[in-house]
């Protein structure tokens, strides 16, 4: 692979992104602009070595197909580049031929693939709600039906393939999966696509169209609904081969259904319209993104209220990456809104590593269990404190001063006074501590 500092055409390569089976991602800078970008270089390390920069087949009889599946990953590029007004699909900036291959450039962008929050959500108890399936799946789909009016189908669509930009909450498709599809049919060793996310077209017989995403669509939204149910032994969605095989037995289909899995936390019919997406047949199953939005219309959205940061709460776009909610409920119908009206507006992107941005967020979270710590001790402080001052005050004595007693009646109003501080020591100390932690509690809602 290419090494930091490597340079390919106007752009210097900072760091790797990924790897695959078809290609090399690197992380680049536009030497004369200062952008940096993200540099798709074509390497099917099955088929070509490299020689210092230089790509070449490893062998004389792998020329052909090198050069045939290097035409379709150009040919990829160009597809890309019409959507670039298309704030959901990533951007083609650049491509070109260079070192014996080809590099698509594209637009970096700042945020984490929903594979990996979906998995951050779930492990801290915030599995998606409802609400945050829409403001996903919705602007996807606004992007996908463009795509798609122009003869274009992504073939590979799944979480890890759809980043959450951190400046906006919209999600961004990436990585088409055409070009590995038919690189794939020429190296006949990786299979181009993702198993429990591809239909039944793509690993067998079929036409491929629009309802061929829809039913990655279909399985992506399944995965949410499956992250909060807990009678699943995994959230994963079973492969189409696994449930073609048992149905051909006349045994159950063996991927729940999204209205079983999901009742009582999403509704009847989200559900349903998930089950539909998911259906083997491509006759029975939705067939495109405009007839899958009209089912999961936003007039259906009951918003939870229980999602809507309360005082002193971060209402900023950091709060798509808490551990808490993705997106807070206020801002909910105008993210929907946004989406279904198809605004194409291409705010510009943040720059920066998903590895950077998981370091980051790592760091506020453990900034704010420091913090959170710190006032627990000065509340634990200010009950000391109340209860050195609880302390240091004496009791009343019961009956005037016991110096004017002797004999028995001395001996019982020692001891009736020895019990009445005893008590009172012992309510001290329960009035400080609360008096304490109720000020650091309070204190703690006042800054968060």
């Amino acid at each position: 692979m290419l090494n930091q500092g490597d340079t390919v055409g106007v752009y210097q390569v900072l760091s790797v992104i990924g790897r695959g089976g078809f290609g090399i991602v690197y992380r680049g800078n536009h030497q004369e602009l200062g952008i940096e970008v993200a540099i798709k270089e074509y390497f099917p390390h099955e088929l070509c070595v490299r020689h210092n920069q230089t790509v070449e087949p490893s062998k004389p009889e792998f020329r052909a197909s090198f050069e045939e599946s290097l035409d379709r990953f150009i040919k990829e590029a160009k597809q890309l580049e019409k959507f670039r007004d298309c704030p959901n699909i990533v951007t083609c900036r650049d491509f070109f031929r260079a070192n014996g291959t080809a590099y698509i450039v594209m637009d970096y962008v700042q945020g984490l693939p929903l594979s990996v929050l979906l998995e951050q959500r779930e492990e801290h108890g915030q599995p998606f709600t409802e609400n945050d399936l829409f403001l996903v799946v919705l602007p996807l789909l606004t992007g996908l039906q463009t795509v798609h009016e122009s003869g274009v189908c992504h073939r590979d669509i799944k979480p890890s393939n759809i980043l959450i930009r951190r400046k906006d909450h919209a999600p961004v498709l990436i990585d088409f999966g055409a070009a590995k599809h038919e690189i794939s049919m020429l190296t006949k060793s990786f299979a181009p696509y993702s198993d429990g996310y591809a239909a039944m077209e793509q690993v067998g017989e079929g036409e491929i169209g629009p309802w061929t995403d829809i039913y990655g669509v279909g399985a992506v939204m399944w995965r949410m609904v499956a992250g909060g149910a807990s009678q699943l032994s995994s959230s994963n969605p079973v492969t189409i081969q696994r449930r073609a095989f048992e149905l051909m037995q006349g045994r159950t289909d063996p991927l729940p259904s999204a209205t079983e899995i999901g009742d009582n936390r999403f509704s009847d019919r989200t559900l349903k319209t998930i089950d539909d997406c998911l259906i083997i047949n491509v006759s029975d199953r939705l067939q495109s993104c405009n007839e899958l939005m009209g089912r999961l219309s936003p007039g259906n959205l009951e918003l939870d209220k229980s999602v809507t940061p309360k005082k002193g709460e971060n209402n900023s776009s950091d709060i798509l990456f808490d551990q808490a909610v993705l997106l807070d409920a206020t801002k909910a119908k105008e993210v929907l809104s946004t989406a279904l009206l198809s605004s194409h507006s291409n705010p510009s992107t943040d720059l920066m590593t998903t590895e950077d941005l998981v370091i980051s967020l790592k760091a506020e979270s453990i900034a704010r269990q420091t913090s959170v710590t710190g006032w627990f001790y000065v509340g634990l402080f200010l009950g000391f404190i109340g209860l050195l001052i609880a302390y240091g005050r004496s009791p009343d004595l019961p009956i005037g001063s016991i110096s004017n007693y002797s004999g028995d009646d001395r001996h019982f109003f020692e001891q009736a006074y020895l019990q009445a501080l005893k008590a009172k020591q012992i309510n001290a100390t329960w009035r400080g501590c609360i008096l304490g932690n109720g000020v650091s509690i309070f204190l703690l809602w006042i800054i968060y």
